[in-house]
């Protein structure tokens, strides 16, 4: 399903991830303030791989979630506008370290502007079986 490049543009993805983490309270500010948005987006630069068939995937690594550390994937589809199936979700996910299944992490999906859609997954970095799934906090 993942050509091998794109498996490679994935792990470099996950490691400028892991070397640049961010505090979630910086995407709530961010929403009030031009200069933190710039912040923000400057902090997320090369976390962003675009794969064939227009999938755009996100990742971040985030820091102050009660859990811990959380790795954070959205995938959009650039060309049909749809949601990324359950299947691509998680090939993607799984190229990036999460473990054990969709149904070990909190998914949801989100309506963008013009009629986008992403699906998200998340999932605690020293995720355990016994712990239990995240809840998504609208904030």
């Amino acid at each position: 399903m993942l050509t091998q490049q794109e498996c490679d543009a994935l792990r470099e993805m996950r490691q400028k991830a892991a070397d640049k983490p961010f505090h979630i309270a910086m995407e709530r500010e961010a929403s009030d303030d031009p200069a933190r948005r710039k912040q923000l987006q400057e902090s997320l630069d090369g976390r962003a791989v675009l794969l064939r068939g227009g999938l755009l995937a996100i990742l971040s690594i985030e820091l102050g979630h009660p859990v811990g550390p959380v790795r954070h994937l959205s995938l959009t589809n650039l060309l049909s506008k749809g949601t990324p199936s359950p299947e691509i979700l998680w090939r993607v996910a799984e190229e990036v370290g999460f473990v054990e299944g969709l149904e070990a992490c909190s998914t949801w999906a989100q309506d963008m502007e013009d009629d986008w859609h992403q699906a998200h997954v998340a999932q605690p970095i020293n995720y355990r079986g016994d712990m239990p799934r995240m809840r998504r906090v609208e904030h």
